[in-house]
C-alpha cells in the first residue's frame, strides 16, 4: 500500500483501488474474496483512524472513508453468494456516519466556502468560523470513537471474521462477475436517461449506484474484459466528479443555510449547479455510449 509521511510522523495507508483490486482473484470463490476485502480495508481504516487521532489531518479521515466504503460495497455487491454478520454491517454503517460528519465539515471548510467567496465575492468569515468549529466538534466526536473499546472491539472481530474458514460452495469470482456487472450496468443505464428531470436526492442516490458500480469493476477487474472495463472507469471517472461536486453544493447548502438567504451566494449556487447538471448529463450519454 502506497503511503506519504505526515508532519507527525505517522504513515497514511490509501484505500486504492490497486490495493483492493488485489485482493481478488478471479480463481477464488466470493467467500474469500470478501473476507481478503474485509481484512485489507480494517488494516488501513484502524491504522488511519490512530494516526488520525494524533491530530485534525483530512486525509486520514479522507482514505478512511474511501476503505469503509470500499469495504461496505464489496459486502452489498456480495451480499447473495456471502453471508456478513449483521452486526459487523450495522457497525461499518456507524462508522462511516462518523466519518462522513467529519469529511463534510473538511470540504465545506477547505473547498466550497473558499469557492464561493471567489466565485460569487460574498464574504463568508462567520460562515467559515462557525464551520470550523463544527469541524473540530467531527474531528472530537471521530477521535471518542477511535478511543472506545468498541473500536478495538471491531477491530477484533472483523478479522476474525476475514480470517474464518471460507465457505466450500461460495461461487467463484470468474462465474459472478461478468453476469452482476452486466445486469447492474445495464440498470444504471437505463434510469439515468431521466438524470435532467430528477431532484436532488435522486441524483445522489445515482451518484452512490454509480460509485458502486465503479468499486465492482475495480474490485472484480480480474474477472473482466479489460479494455471495456477501463474504457467505462474512464468515463464513470468523469461523471462521478461532476456528480461529487453537485453533491457538495447540496452539503453547503444543508450544513449552512445561511449561504442560500444570501442573495449573491444564492445566485452563484444556483448559477453553479445548472452548469454541473449540465455537464453531468452530458458525461452520462458518454458513459452509456461505453456501456451500450
Amino acid at each position: 500500500m502506497p503511503g506519504s509521511g505526515t508532519r507527525k510522523g505517522a504513515t497514511l495507508l490509501e484505500a486504492d483501488a490497486a490495493g483492493f483490486a488485489a485482493c481478488c482473484d478471479a480463481r477464488n470463490g466470493c467467500d474469500r474474496v470478501l473476507r481478503n476485502v474485509i481484512r485489507h480495508g480494517t488494516a488501513i481504516v484502524m491504522h488511519d483512524l490512530r494516526a488520525q487521532a494524533l491530530g485534525t489531518e483530512p486525509e486520514y479521515v479522507h482514505q478512511a472513508r474511501t476503505a469503509v466504503r470500499r469495504m461496505r460495497s464489496a459486502v452489498r455487491l456480495f451480499r447473495h453468494q456471502v453471508a456478513f454478520p449483521p452486526d459487523l454491517a450495522t457497525a461499518l454503517h456507524d462508522l462511516a456516519a462518523l466519518l462522513g460528519e467529519a469529511r463534510d465539515w473538511d470540504v465545506v471548510t477547505r473547498e466550497s466556502l473558499p469557492a464561493l467567496r471567489h466565485g460569487a465575492g460574498v464574504g463568508v468569515g462567520p460562515l467559515a468560523t462557525q464551520g470550523r468549529a463544527a469541524r473540530l466538534r467531527a474531528y472530537q466526536a471521530l477521535r471518542e470513537a477511535v478511543a472506545a473499546p468498541a473500536f478495538s472491539l471491531l477491530e477484533a472481530r472483523l478479522l476474525q471474521w476475514a480470517s474464518a474458514d471460507e465457505a466450500v460452495d461460495s461461487a467463484t469470482v470468474h462465474d459472478f462477475a461478468r453476469p452482476h456487472v452486466a445486469r447492474i450496468t445495464a440498470r444504471l443505464a437505463t434510469s439515468t436517461r431521466r438524470f435532467r428531470r430528477i431532484d436532488a436526492a435522486q441524483r445522489h442516490r445515482v451518484r452512490i449506484r454509480l460509485k458502486r458500480l465503479r468499486f465492482a469493476l475495480e474490485l472484480l477487474g480480474d474477472a473482466l474484459p479489460r479494455r471495456a472495463t477501463h474504457r467505462q472507469l474512464r468515463a464513470l471517472a468523469r461523471v462521478l466528479q461532476t456528480l461529487g461536486q453537485l453533491q457538495d453544493l447540496q452539503v453547503l447548502k444543508a450544513r449552512l443555510p445561511e449561504v442560500v438567504a444570501n442573495p449573491g451566494g444564492c445566485a452563484w449556487l444556483d448559477a453553479t449547479e445548472a452548469a454541473l447538471l449540465e455537464t453531468a448529463a452530458t458525461q452520462l450519454a458518454t458513459w452509456r455510449c461505453a456501456v451500450e
